[in-house]
């Protein structure tokens, strides 16, 4: 079966503050019905917004409410209590898309996540088949190997021998060599196995 990246969630950590009223605290009768307004107020501030969440815990720990009468007003001064929990919410779904070359830049990169789902999908073996006379065909148990071939100067060079029925495209081969590609990565030697595997050499930048 072809390997496709599937989409991901992309999660925002965030702080929920909930407000409430102590159960203890004397609430003169005119001002019950207004202080229920105070109950269960729910605010979310992201990682990002440190300074926002200060502002609302030092502004609304205490709350004066007024209370109109005819003739005049009543004030009463509430006291706010906050509870505080941590989550992560979703705030979208995207497929990510492989990239390489990056160092340097301020890009979003989601290489491992794409590393996760190619490691989870495929049965990979991190040797040289070459060395011990690998069969290559339908019945071979791995769908990839990996295995180094040699260091040169500011790169390094892996050989992938790869299932052509898992429709793996040169990044995704590029990927297994080097989970980073931070540096990018270049083409070496290719061949084709047989009709079920294909030889790529992937020659990646160390700098």
């Amino acid at each position: 079966m072809k390997f496709e990246i599937k989409p991901i969630e992309i999660k925002e950590k965030v702080i929920i503050v909930e407000s409430f009223i102590d159960p203890d605290e004397y609430i003169p009768e005119e001002f019950k019905e207004i202080a229920k307004e105070y109950e269960s107020e729910i605010k979310e501030f992201k990682k990002i917004e440190s300074e926002k969440l200060f502002d609302h815990l030092y502004n609304n720990n205490q709350t004066v409410i007024v209370y109109h009468t005819p003739n005049s007003q009543l004030e009463h001064e509430l006291n706010l209590c906050f509870n505080i929990t941590n989550e992560e919410v979703v705030i979208e779904t995207i497929t990510p898309e492989i990239k390489s070359g990056f160092a340097f830049e301020k890009v979003e990169v989601y290489n491992h996540e794409i590393v996760k789902q190619l490691k989870k999908e495929l049965i990979i073996a991190n040797i040289n088949p070459f060395d011990f006379n690998v069969s290559f065909d339908e019945k071979q148990r791995y769908d990839v190997f990996k295995f180094f071939i040699k260091n040169g100067h500011a790169h390094t060079v892996y050989g992938i021998v790869h299932r052509k029925n898992k429709g793996l495209t040169i990044g995704m081969l590029a990927l297994l060599a080097d989970d980073n590609l931070c540096f990018g990565y270049r083409l070496g030697d290719s061949r084709n196995i047989n009709d079920s595997f294909s030889y790529q050499e992937i020659i990646i930048h160390t700098d």
